[in-house]
């Protein structure tokens, strides 16, 4: 297993929002670079994407501000499991 700590950008209406994730792991491949796609659902400001997710269902996240996140990772023999104390999103200040 391998533990992901990344960056990722939020666009929203044009701005982009920086953060960083870490609480993800990699299982079943030896992998160097992960991509994938996603939908976030009931998100109002960009900073209510910050918080800890847990299992929302198979492939969903959802943390306390009611902000779910639906993740799935390209490519084969690749596969994502959360760390037990869940997904940790921060917003990277400006």
């Amino acid at each position: 297993m391998l533990r992901v700590r990344r960056s990722i950008v939020l666009t929203l209406e044009g701005k982009a929002y920086p953060f960083k994730v870490d609480g993800l792991r990699t299982i079943g491949a030896d992998v160097s670079k992960i991509s994938g796609v996603g939908r976030i659902d009931h998100l109002k400001p960009a900073a209510d994407l910050a918080g800890t997710y847990g299992s929302a269902g198979s492939a969903s996240l959802k943390n306390d501000k009611g902000v779910v996140i639906e993740f799935r990772a390209k490519g084969k023999g690749v596969s994502l499991d959360l760390d037990l104390s869940g997904v940790h999103i921060t917003m990277v200040p400006e």
